[in-house]
């Protein structure tokens, strides 16, 4: 009887053994389930964080770019209106230094090149139309011997784009220059006038004076 009351009590205490030991593994497993799912929110929680940071940072970038943008179209502004500037009291003081229409006419030609552009060909229109060279200037004086001279009838006067600016005036930027155009803006005595003037883009402006057009000025890039 005593042998079976200590079985008894052995087994006892081994169910209760076993019943914590079950327990302690269910706590066990309970925290580290806790605890990857902390990690798991953590990790999360830093991906977001990260992602908003090189978020900030592009955006930050993106304005430092545009600040940088900014800056330097400010500078290329100020740059330009201070070379307008000195070419409007160049020109003011080269313009006053005369009274002779002609001499301001070449002046006013020898001004536009280099600053406005490669040459420049200043043509009278009379009433009737008739287009006359008055005064020209190239930014290389070996090659002003291409273009028709001042007293010259220029060889495209009688294009139809020339034309039609005599009789409906306004200005004309051409970022490519019609062939027609390219071949006789030189001398048309001279038949490698294209190649060697070499423009590429211009502007025709008409010279209005009391609503009538009293001539044209040509502004031309080379290549």
């Amino acid at each position: 009887e005593a042998l079976k009351k200590e079985a008894r009590t052995a087994m006892g205490e081994r169910q209760e053994q076993i019943n914590m030991a079950e327990q302690r593994n269910v706590r066990i497993s309970l925290t580290l389930t806790f605890l990857a799912l902390i990690s798991a929110l953590l990790v999360a929680w830093l991906g977001r964080r990260m992602r908003l940071l090189a978020e900030e940072a592009q955006t930050q970038r993106a304005e430092a770019i545009r600040e940088t943008d900014r800056a330097k179209e400010a500078r290329a502004a100020a740059e330009a209106a201070e070379k307008r500037a000195a070419f409007l009291a160049d020109a003011s003081r080269e313009l006053a230094s005369t009274l002779d229409p002609q001499a301001i006419l070449a002046r006013v030609c020898r001004l536009s090149v280099p600053q406005l552009a490669d040459f420049c060909l200043i043509d009278d229109v009379s009433p009737d139309g008739k287009v006359c060279r008055a005064a020209l200037a190239h930014r290389k004086d070996a090659k002003e011997a291409w273009l028709d001279q001042p007293g010259e009838s220029p060889s495209y006067a009688d294009l139809p784009l020339i034309r039609d600016v005599v009789g409906n005036p306004r200005m004309i930027r051409l970022s490519e220059v019609p062939e027609d155009l390219r071949n006789r803006l030189g001398r048309a005595d001279r038949a490698d006038a294209a190649s060697v003037l070499e423009p590429h883009s211009l502007m025709i402006v008409p010279l209005i004076a009391r609503q009538q057009i009293t001539g044209l000025m040509i502004l031309a890039a080379a290549e």
